[in-house]
């Protein structure tokens, strides 16, 4: 018959600080999170753009939406619901000008500009969606409370300041 070794008597006390940090949850800052909503916006309309599939371009869109609306401080909530549109915009005329056709300047500036356009087009219905995921979700973590915060804060700020 083995006795249990002194290692295996103090296994659970172990794993109680390691359950412990896993039920912690790490949040992401406003600007770790729209660098990370960039990112998956740009790969989305690289790969979009180099195998012609907009709908990937829209689901990237909508995947970062959610992430970063899922993985940011309650606090950064409103910039995190606000940016993305404007990122995916920045992310595409990005992959526009990387994958560009033209051969001179004025060709590839035209040729940019036809492609964020046209994707603008086909995307719409991803952004309008992504979008309106991204608020919801942000809402259940939360975003009413956020914008009252910052309305106090900034009420305050107003009256301090006069």
């Amino acid at each position: 018959m083995r006795t249990p070794s002194a290692a295996s008597q103090s296994g659970p006390a172990e794993l109680k600080p390691t359950a412990a940090a896993a039920l912690h949850r790490v949040y992401l800052t406003a600007r770790g999170a729209l660098i990370l909503a960039f990112a998956v916006c740009l790969i989305g309309c690289l790969i979009a753009a180099w195998r012609q599939l907009d709908m990937v371009a829209g689901l990237g869109f909508c995947l970062a939406c959610l992430l970063a609306s899922a993985l940011v401080r309650p606090a950064a909530l409103p910039q995190v619901v606000i940016a993305p549109p404007a990122l995916f915009l920045l992310a595409l005329v990005v992959s526009e000008a990387l994958t560009a056709q033209g051969t001179s300047s004025r060709g590839s500036m035209l040729s940019v500009l036809e492609g964020v356009m046209l994707t603008l087009a086909a995307v719409a219905p991803w952004l309008f969606g992504g979008t309106a995921a991204g608020v919801a979700v942000a809402m259940v973590r939360g975003l009413p409370n956020s914008f009252r915060e910052l309305r106090s804060e900034l009420s305050d700020d107003k009256t301090s300041g006069s």
